[in-house]
This record gives structure tokens, sequence and C-alpha cells, in this order.
């Protein structure tokens, strides 16, 4: 399995070259290895962030297709991983990211498994919280997934290969959704004190000067 996983690596840097022969190589390679191991692969979800990363520089249709087309196949085994690692990416959505969910959800089945997902990250709501570092906490990492469900919801419910499971979970859907906007101005109504409070501390003048 290690041989097929540098394979796909290998595959995926080389998306990201200036050779459209190499390109189409490349996805195809892409293709056939998932197709033969991606229901035993690991480190799913940084392929799918690779995937997304060399995506947009793709220019060969074929290629790409290829592309999206290994992302459905991972789905098959991987949907979990690949959803959470989508969320990193969707805020906010642009077209490759896009064309990354579509790709996710082109199965029925699995498009009816990421909508149950995009939902229950919806329902992650905690505090936002300031990280010591450069790097979100988990609470953070919680909060800003579950903004871009929100976002990614929105947009998906329009697309095709979405269309039955939205059409299903219509009900339980909307109600998600308006509990998420309603959250999101509480939020708002909580984070705005807080914020003119600290700007009043910070202008009061020190006992000490």
């Amino acid at each position: 399995m290690a041989e097929a996983t540098d394979l796909i690596w290998t595959a995926i840097s080389v998306l990201g070259s200036s050779s459209p022969f190499r390109v189409q190589a490349a996805a195809e390679l892409l293709l056939a290895v998932i197709h033969q191991h991606g229901a035993k692969l690991e480190t799913v979800a940084n392929m799918g962030r690779g995937i997304h990363l060399r995506l947009c520089s793709v220019r060969i249709p074929q290629a790409k297709d290829n592309a999206l087309s290994a992302i459905t196949l991972l789905a098959r085994n991987h949907t979990p991983e690949l959803v959470a690692a989508f969320l990193d990416f969707s805020m906010p959505l642009d077209s490759c990211a896009f064309r990354l969910w579509r790709a996710l959800g082109a199965e029925q089945p699995v498009s009816c498994l990421v909508l149950a997902m995009l939902l229950a990250w919806l329902q992650e709501r905690p505090l936002p919280t300031r990280a010591s570092n450069s790097n979100p906490s988990p609470k953070e990492k919680n909060y800003l997934r579950s903004l871009a469900a929100m976002n990614t919801l929105l947009e998906l419910q329009f697309a095709r290969e979405f269309k039955k499971a939205v059409r299903e979970a219509y009900p339980q859907l909307l109600l998600a959704l308006l509990t998420q906007v309603h959250y999101t101005l509480e939020l708002n109504l909580v984070t705005e004190p807080q914020r003119g409070q600290q700007a009043q501390e910070a202008a009061m003048p020190s006992p000490q000067r």
C-alpha cells in the first residue's frame, strides 16, 4: 500500500506541471491507482487537499475530469475524512472547491451521506476562541467548519448531484439553516459587546502613568 500511496502523491504533484502530456498522464495514473487501491488508502484527507491545490491549474478538460473522478472513487470509502478536509477550504467556496464537492456527491448513496455530514457539522456551534498561535484551536476549527458547512449547503442545494438528497432532506435542511442563521446573529450580539469592552479597557489610562 505504501507504493500505491507514493504513486498517488507523485501523480498529484505532477498535476501542477506545465506540460500537458505530463498532466494528462498524471491524471490517468491517479484515477487508475485509486480505482484499484482506493478502499485501503490512508491519509485520504491530505490527498483531497492536495488535489484541490492542483485542480485549478489543470487546463486539460479530460485530466480535470479524471482528477474529479478520483475524488468520486475515494468518497465511496472515505466520505467523513473528505468532508472534513473540504470544509477547511470552503469558506469562501471557490469554483474549484465547488467542483470537488459535486464530485464528492456524484454517486447517489454518497450524496445523501455528504448532506447528512454537512448537517452534522452545521450543528457544531462552539463559541470562537482566540488561539494562542497562528494555528486555530480545536474549538475555533469546529466553529469555522460549521460556518463552511452552512456556506456549502447553500450552494449544493442547487447542484444536480445533490438534487435528490436535498429533496429528501429538505425539511431538516431548512430548519438547520434557519437555526444556524439565528445562532450566527446571536453570536454577533455576544461578541460585539465583548469587543467594545476590550476597546474601552485599552483606551483607559493606566493608573501607573
